[in-house]
C-alpha cells in the first residue's frame, strides 16, 4: 500500500513528525522527484526595441532601489510630456 504525505519542509513540527515517523522503522519514505511547476517561454513575437528598452527601466528601478541613482518625481516626468 502507498500513501502520500505532503508537508512543508521549512515547517519544524512537521519535519520532527516525519522524523519521528521514519524513526519507528516500519515505514520506507521515497522522496519523488523535483517537477518544475513553470517554465519559462520566450515569446519571439516581442520588438527587440521593446524589449531593450524595458529592461533598461527595469534596471533603473534596480538602481534606484540600491540608493545608485535619484528618479524623477511623478509630476516632473508630467511636464516633460
Amino acid at each position: 500500500m502507498n500513501a502520500t504525505l505532503t508537508y512543508n519542509p521549512r515547517n519544524q513540527l512537521a519535519q520532527r513528525t516525519l522524523d519521528y515517523i521514519q524513526s519507528l522503522g516500519v515505514f520506507t519514505i521515497t522522496p519523488l522527484p523535483a517537477t518544475r511547476t513553470r517554465k519559462r517561454k520566450t515569446d519571439k513575437s516581442v520588438d527587440a526595441q521593446l524589449w531593450s528598452d524595458l529592461k533598461g527601466a527595469l534596471q533603473e528601478v534596480k538602481d534606484h532601489r540600491d540608493g545608485n541613482i535619484q528618479l524623477k518625481s511623478a509630476e516632473e516626468l508630467f511636464d516633460e510630456l
